[in-house]
């Protein structure tokens, strides 16, 4: 049996667009999830089920987000260029919700049989 759960492209979106950049930026949505489909049923497994799970997900602070965007690979590099601090504030001020700042969490899972 094999079972993997992953980050989607489309995983942070909204940051990955505001910066022009990402992990993940530009490849087509749901294209690695199909690279992993086609090499499980080319080493042989069937019966390979696949799920998805897209969420709105909040940080509570600025400081809460920095923290997330300078130790992931949301956004390469984050911080080493001023522009991308501007980058943030505008970020912060077009998601700033009541509940903190929204963003999304884009997972895939896939499971096989052989």
């Amino acid at each position: 049996m094999f079972l993997t759960q992953q980050v989607s492209e489309n995983d942070k979106l909204n940051i990955k667009e505001a910066f022009g950049r990402g992990q993940a930026w530009g490849p087509k949505k749901d294209s690695l999830k199909a690279k992993y489909i086609t090499e499980l049923s080319d080493a042989g497994f069937n019966d390979i089920q696949s799920f998805e799970f897209n969420a709105n997900e909040y940080y509570q602070t600025p400081t809460d987000l920095i923290f997330l965007l300078k130790n992931t690979p949301i956004i390469p590099n984050f911080g080493e260029e001023e522009i991308d601090f501007q980058i943030l504030q505008q970020f912060i001020l077009d998601n700033q919700t009541e509940i903190g700042i929204r963003t999304n969490s884009e997972r895939f899972m896939v499971i096989a049989r052989k």
